[in-house]
This record gives C-alpha cells, sequence and structure tokens, in this order.
C-alpha cells in the first residue's frame, strides 16, 4: 500500500469516526486488514470485521451490532447483490441501529485509473468496480431497510 492509498483510508475512518458513539460494536464489512476498527480500539466496543464477499460465517453471537460500517465496498458488490446485502445488513443491526456507508463518486474510478497508471496508489480491487451510483443508497438501503439520517458528498480534505 502506498502513501496515498494510506492517505484516502485513513480520512475515510476520520469522516466516520463523526458517527461512532462511545463503545459501539461495529461490524464492519469490508475489512482492509481491520485497520478501522484498530484506529478506532478505545472508542468502540467488541466488534468484527469481514470480508466484503461476504463468504465467512459470521458467529450467532455477534447479531446485533451496531453500527454497520460499509466503506467504499458498495461499488465492489455486483448489481444483483445489492439488495441482498442491504437486507443482511438489515438483520444483523440491532433494533434502531445505525449503518454508515461511503460510496465514491462515478469519477473516482477515472482518477483511480490515472493514479494507478503513474503508480502513486497500489490500486487494491479497482478490477472489481461496478460503477455504484452513490444516489442508489436511498433506494436500496433508506427506502426498504433504513432511515437515511445524512447523505453527504465526500471531501477528502
Amino acid at each position: 500500500m502506498k502513501l496515498l492509498d494510506r492517505y484516502v483510508r485513513n480520512m475515510r475512518i476520520k469522516k466516520t469516526k463523526a458517527f461512532i458513539r462511545d463503545n459501539d460494536s461495529i461490524l464492519d464489512i469490508g475489512r482492509a486488514e481491520g485497520v478501522m476498527l484498530e484506529k478506532l480500539r478505545t472508542l468502540i466496543g467488541k466488534s468484527v470485521d469481514v470480508d466484503p464477499t461476504l463468504k465467512e460465517k459470521i458467529e450467532r453471537d455477534l447479531y446485533a451490532l451496531c453500527p454497520i460500517g460499509i466503506l467504499a465496498v458498495l461499488e465492489r458488490i455486483p448489481t444483483s447483490q445489492q439488495t441482498p446485502m442491504a437486507l443482511n445488513c438489515y438483520m444483523f443491526q440491532k433494533i434502531n441501529g445505525r449503518l454508515f456507508n461511503a460510496v465514491p463518486s462515478l469519477q473516482v474510478d477515472f482518477i483511480l485509473d490515472i493514479l494507478f497508471k503513474f503508480k502513486l496508489i497500489v490500486g487494491m480491487g479497482l478490477e472489481g468496480h461496478f460503477g455504484f451510483i452513490p444516489d442508489l443508497i436511498q433506494k436500496i438501503f433508506a427506502a426498504r431497510f433504513f432511515k437515511l439520517f445524512k447523505n453527504k458528498k465526500f471531501d477528502l480534505v
């Protein structure tokens, strides 16, 4: 991982921290070597991270985690699997649970391709982007399973 990769990852985590309450138990879908949970360890309670492909079986005693974090993952999930993923998130949350989600704009793939060509980033998983449209979060998550309380563009500064 290169310096710019780490910078972008750390900025996503920093922006996410504002939505985490003391002693929250987090289900981090995306893993990234467990960096988010490690960086938040003094703030959070019992938490778990899983691979976004969800090939792992999550133990039953970890149900009712809150909040659920999905950072830069939805664009890697095929369209046909996005609604089932939203349903699974809903099933894992506590009553009145929260889900925080960071999805890059469509222009980000173009920018990442340029950065990758100039070897400024490693480009982990760039080949697996499906062009997720951020406006679909309302349709896939909020309209069916969650109440949307904040929708904001993500800036790196």
